[in-house]
């Protein structure tokens, strides 16, 4: 039986991504698998795409793998939500920070499966004497600014640090420290080269329904400076920023928590985790490249029942 995984778009976005590294997994392992926008009566169909959207429309599947991202619906959604939700068709999310939106607003979810990265990452790792940037910053900056590429960015200047920044925003030209690199242009193998050439992913999202690129980070060996928050702060590993109640936002045609920071105390924690001996943070760089590894194999194993599940 073959199986169709249903994306929104077949334009390169995270969902499109996230199912053609799912693809090549079933593949790798004997299954048949495509990628498509529409249900096929012919395979075993399984939606990868935001939560809210997929249950609210009645759109056709017969599984379902979510990520919310961090997005909450809007009082008027609510109703419909659980009227469609079918406790009968397979859901799993990406995070318990997913599971628990799903269940405060009554769906159904019958596990997390964490998103998969691709595993050419374990290959790049370069030595400390060799990186050439402090930090790297990757996301797209939306409406709200969810990854707080603007606070990143006044940071690396006011602290003078060498980066990359892999985003969609104008480059600033007149920032000499910062190397500007388009986000959707860069092929995983020069993403993951360009990570594994700075110290530390810097990433101050306000919120995340998981969160890729930490993991992605880990992978090379380069250890996070992140925000204290859902859901990347279920696994990444390296210096953490404390963070404090979150409030309500309105974004993405819906509802986001998002989690305030001090961004002096950031600026702190930057100076920190940038002190660290070149023995110290080999030893932090080997800690987060072993989470990233046995985090992997986990997901893998949990893909591959969970389509196993649905044959």
């Amino acid at each position: 039986m073959k199986f169709n995984l249903i994306v929104p778009s077949t334009d390169m976005n995270s969902y499109f991504y996230v199912a053609y590294l799912t693809k090549k997994i079933l593949e790798n392992n004997g299954y048949e698998a495509k990628i498509t926008k529409k249900y096929d009566k012919n395979c075993i169909n399984v939606r990868i795409d935001e939560t809210i959207s997929s249950i609210y429309f009645n759109r056709k599947h017969d599984a379902l793998w979510t990520d919310p991202p961090g997005l909450r619906p809007m009082n008027y959604q609510i109703k419909k939500l659980k009227e469609n939700d079918n406790p009968e068709i397979p859901h799993y999310v990406t995070s318990e920070y997913a599971k628990r939106i799903c269940e405060e607003y009554g769906l159904h979810v019958n596990g997390i499966i964490y998103r998969p990265i691709n595993p050419i990452a374990f290959c790049h790792n370069i030595p400390y004497e060799k990186k050439e940037y402090d930090v790297i910053v990757i996301g797209k900056k939306c409406e709200c600014d969810r990854k707080r590429i603007n606070d990143c960015i006044k940071l690396i200047n006011e602290l003078n640090l060498k980066a990359i920044v892999v985003s969609n925003i104008q480059p600033n030209y007149d920032h000499k420290n910062i190397y500007y690199s388009k986000m959707g242009n860069l092929s995983d193998e020069k993403k993951y080269l360009y990570i594994a050439k700075s110290k530390y992913l810097l990433w101050l999202s306000f919120s995340e329904g998981f969160g890729m690129p930490p993991l992605e980070s880990m992978a090379t060996g380069v250890p996070v400076i992140y925000t204290d928050c859902p859901a990347h702060n279920e696994f990444s590993e390296g210096f953490k920023i404390k963070t404090g109640n979150p409030y309500r936002i309105h974004c993405y045609g819906g509802w986001v928590d998002k989690y305030p920071y001090d961004y002096e105390e950031a600026k702190e924690v930057v100076t920190k985790a940038l002190s660290l001996s070149e023995s110290e943070y080999e030893k932090l760089s080997e800690k987060v490249r072993n989470k990233a590894e046995k985090i992997y194999n986990k997901t893998i194993d949990e893909i591959l029942k969970f389509f196993e599940s649905l044959i």
